[in-house]
């Protein structure tokens, strides 16, 4: 049974603080440039899902899932082939 194909994706995550800033401090809050690797199982124009695991021989499940906004993808390669 074939798998599912493997993905390198580069994706910009939210950081959060709760305290106050002044304005010269808030140039230095920024996003978290983040990648993951994974079975590329579902993607649409919204979101891609990226599995940890997958069961291969019969039911192709998949588990711990990284469910990815579209938006928020910088850059996304296969590396499987």
């Amino acid at each position: 049974m074939k798998t599912y194909p493997i993905y390198r994706v580069q994706w910009d995550d939210i950081q959060s603080s709760g305290g106050w800033y002044d304005k010269d401090a808030l140039d230095e809050a920024g996003v978290a440039h983040c990648e993951s690797v994974g079975y590329l199982v579902y993607r649409d124009r919204k979101v891609i899902k990226l599995a940890s695991i997958v069961e291969y021989e019969k039911t192709r499940d998949a588990g711990y899932i990284h469910a990815i906004p579209r938006g928020c993808v910088t850059k996304m390669w296969r590396i499987d082939k």
